[in-house]
């Protein structure tokens, strides 16, 4: 007979008896249960680095404990993976080219502050190890908002500050918002009527235009927020283009990326989402620029962390009325999308940001590139929006019955006579618009709105004559 096998004996554990690393385990498993992103330790703890072994940590972080130098070398990591290409690195070669040129946008917010900081340190190291040699040169490019927020401090005596905390020269520039309409040959008035068909006509030249005019203009705060973004954009490819710079580098962390992502979408801008949070290569009057968001793998919590920790904090450019955060009447997208990562942080979900990036990386760039650009923002227009937009509304009238009808009916067509008579008298110009800067220019309205705006001469009516003959599979 076949005997059944024997059962083996549990080996009872003694208890008491734990190794130190088990210790440690249990004492860090107790620190982690929150759910903030970034867990700060006292030095009561007493948690080891996971790193280094050697020093206390000061904080949590992806649940592993760091203590500061790892932290901040890890952080620093974070850069030299996305920025791990040769061009900037130190170069032998006596007959080699320029060392690149790289602008970074300066905002004077945390995260710019952490980028610099990280890109100074970079720059010492390799002029420490390769006998004072660098392999790119540094431009700190700031836009003057002075004129739209009241601050605290100033810009300039904040890179000053940061010039002398960080023993190391900085090369900056600050630009001024109005500049951006200083050429007044370009200004156009760019009008979407209630067809959806984008126009521009002549306007006196003679009056100078600022920021503040603009805002005016804008139907909403949305809107206005959106022609910000596109100001400071071609602010910045402007002078990369006028300083020989061949890299942009913005300091948009994984949270401010995934936030740039649901803002996009909701104001209409999808297909320009991969060009806003992959690195990618813009062309600028005949020249190739690239666009590289070096803490793309950094959470907004871990850049607070790696300020407090190297007391960045101090040299914030302060608003006299910051934002409370609070959700309140006519906020703008963005403040909206802020605020929705703001909780996800606070109840555990920071990861979400990581899910959102990397879902708008996958959707890549459009397949059929277009020589059409929109005469807003300059984007690309894959498709005609007015067509679109006429192909998916209801255009036709309800049939007229009553004499009231008959007779409101017949004053329409008078006032639009009368405005389409002055349309020719202005010389009216048709233009391509893409969908997003419909959205904002009509501030989701249904009434017609317009706005002054520098438009090229390239994108005048014969360009629309030209799309009109182009063949396409669609």
């Amino acid at each position: 007979m076949l005997q059944p096998p024997k059962k083996k004996k549990k080996k009872k554990k003694k208890r008491g008896h734990l190794f130190c690393n088990e210790i440690i385990i249990i004492k860090y498993s107790k620190m982690s249960s929150t759910n903030e992103p970034v867990k700060y330790l006292t030095a009561d703890d007493h948690i080891p680095c996971k790193r280094c072994q050697a020093e206390d940590s000061v904080l949590v972080s992806r649940k592993e404990p760091f203590c500061k130098k790892c932290f901040l070398r890890f952080i620093r990591g974070k850069q030299r993976r996305q920025m791990n290409h040769e061009k900037f690195k130190v170069k032998y070669n006596k007959t080699a080219e320029q060392p690149e040129r790289i602008l970074l946008a300066f905002s004077g917010g945390l995260s710019s502050l952490v980028l610099l900081d990280i890109m100074v340190s970079l720059l010492k190291e390799q002029k420490e190890m390769h006998r004072d040699r660098q392999g790119f040169e540094l431009l700190i490019v700031a836009i003057d908002e002075s004129n739209l927020k009241a601050f605290q401090n100033n810009i300039s005596d904040i890179i000053t500050s940061l010039a002398a905390y960080m023993d190391f020269q900085i090369n900056y520039k600050i630009l001024d918002i109005n500049n951006f309409f200083a050429d007044s040959h370009l200004l156009k008035t760019i009008t979407i009527d209630e067809d959806y068909s984008a126009w521009c006509s002549s306007i006196q030249h003679d009056k100078t235009y600022t920021y503040q005019d603009i805002v005016n203009m804008c139907p909403d705060k949305s809107s206005t927020e959106d022609v910000l973004s596109i100001i400071f954009s071609k602010l910045l490819l402007t002078t990369a283009e006028a300083e020989s710079c061949q890299t942009i580098i913005y300091a948009n962390s994984m949270t401010r990326l995934a936030n740039e992502v649901l803002a996009m979408i909701v104001r209409g801008r999808g297909a320009e989402v991969h060009q806003k949070v992959s690195d990618s290569v813009q062309k600028y009057n005949g020249k190739e620029i690239e666009v590289i968001f070096p803490l793309r793998d950094v959470l907004f919590a871990e850049v607070e962390a790696y300020a407090q920790l190297t007391g960045l904090e101090s040299y914030m450019l302060q608003e006299v009325n910051p934002k409370s955060g609070k959700i309140v009447r006519n906020m703008t997208v963005r403040d909206l999308t802020t605020g929705y990562f703001k909780n996800l942080d606070a109840t555990g979900y920071a990861s979400t940001a990581s899910t959102v990036v990397k879902t708008a990386e996958k959707l890549g760039e459009t397949r059929s590139k277009q020589d059409r650009l929109c005469s807003f923002c300059g984007t690309d227009l894959q498709k005609d929006p007015e067509e679109w937009l006429r192909n998916i509304t209801v255009s036709q009238p309800a049939p007229l019955v009553t004499e009231e009808d008959h007779n409101n009916y017949a004053e329409y067509l008078s006032s639009s006579l009368s405005h389409h008579k002055g349309a020719a008298h202005d010389q009216r110009l048709p233009l391509g618009v893409c969908y997003g800067c419909m959205v904002t220019l009509r501030g989701g309205g249904s009434q017609a709105n317009s706005i002054v705006w520098p438009v090229a001469e390239s994108n005048s009516s014969d360009q629309k004559v030209l799309d009109e003959y182009i063949i396409s599979d669609e």
